[in-house]
């Protein structure tokens, strides 16, 4: 809403080339979302999300195919920072699985006196 003066003073309408690439940008991300969502509905949310991160790697690299943009090391920094996060994680509910702990851990509400 607040963009829609400063906006106002150099709307161009797309062209038909540039309505095209609205809609498919538009279809390929709702789509995207369906998908997405329907992955949640059909598996858990830890397995489901560590896929979702390869998306970071997907669009660094047509970034880099298609405007040529060169990570800096602060990419690199947040990038490593959400893999180390997913990997731990992932360990972390891997080994209280095997422990047998995560279905017997308390409700929060049961630690209250």
């Amino acid at each position: 809403m607040y963009s829609l003066v400063p906006a106002a003073l150099v709307w161009e309408w797309p062209s038909a080339i540039g309505w095209g690439y609205l809609v498919s940008v538009g279809a390929c991300a709702t789509l995207g979302h369906l998908c997405f969502n329907r992955s949640f509905a059909s598996a858990d949310a830890s397995a489901v999300l560590p896929y979702d991160y390869t998306r970071l790697l997907i669009v660094a690299f047509i970034a880099f195919v298609l405007f040529g943009e060169i990570p800096d090391l602060w990419t690199w920094i947040g990038a490593g920072v959400i893999v180390a996060a997913n990997i731990y994680i992932a360990q972390r509910e891997a080994s209280l699985a095997r422990q047998g702990r995560l279905a017997e851990a308390p409700a929060v509400d049961k630690l209250a006196p």
